[in-house]
């Protein structure tokens, strides 16, 4: 029961983890805008699970728990994007029939994930953001973007915000793309640093981080 519990309380704390605004108060600390965060952590009952979880020693950084990987904020973002449609759209920015240029988004966004998947299956190497990479990938869609799986998700989402038409999933997949560049691209380059050294560097300095 306790470690049932436990698993519990790592879960809930887990909406704590994907909030954009307190990802962005965990990365700039010292802002005014960390100290309103802050503040408003303390009556926020997300923000006191995951404290409550950190102070068991459940989750270990900062940055959250390893278990959390990417396609799982996707789909937390996705719902959230399509519940503050339904229930807050505030207005209808592109109507129908123009909203099914969406799909090309969508489609893109699938290409460049099936496309950098397959890369990383044929290199042998693994695509956790949290472990460590055995070859640096520099060809297809890493040609053009350090980051061509994020960039797809992102581009699905843009995707989706045109297809719903109103203005509100779009703040969504902006606080999505915001997530992506603060819990999980920092600490993969970090990792690529440390296992290819100058390699990863001059890669860095010859292909964008987005696009």
């Amino acid at each position: 029961m306790r470690k049932f519990l436990n698993r519990l309380l790592v879960i809930s704390s887990s909406i704590h983890m994907m909030c954009p605004l307190c990802i962005i108060a965990r990365r700039y600390p010292q802002s005014a805008f960390a100290k309103a965060v802050c503040a408003w952590g303390k009556i926020c009952p997300c923000c006191n699970l995951y404290f409550a979880a950190r102070k068991r020693g459940l989750i270990e950084t900062e940055a959250g728990t390893k278990g959390l990987l990417p396609p799982v904020y996707f789909l937390t973002y996705l719902v959230a994007a399509i519940g503050f449609h339904c229930v807050f759209p505030i207005r209808t920015i592109i109507p129908s029939p123009y909203n099914y240029l969406g799909i090309i988004g969508i489609g893109f966004g699938v290409i460049l994930n099936i496309w950098a998947d397959r890369l990383f299956k044929r290199k042998r190497t693994t695509v956790k953001p949290f472990e460590a990479s055995t070859f640096l990938i520099q060809e297809g869609p890493f040609y053009l973007s350090r980051h061509p799986m994020y960039l797809g998700m992102v581009a699905i989402f843009v995707g989706i915000a045109v297809i719903l038409g109103s203005i509100t999933p779009f703040f969504v997949a902006i606080a999505f793309a915001v997530a992506m560049d603060s819990v999980f691209i920092p600490a993969e380059e970090k990792s690529l640093e440390q296992s290819f050294g100058t390699a990863f560097l001059d890669y860095k300095k010859r292909v964008r981080r987005w696009i």
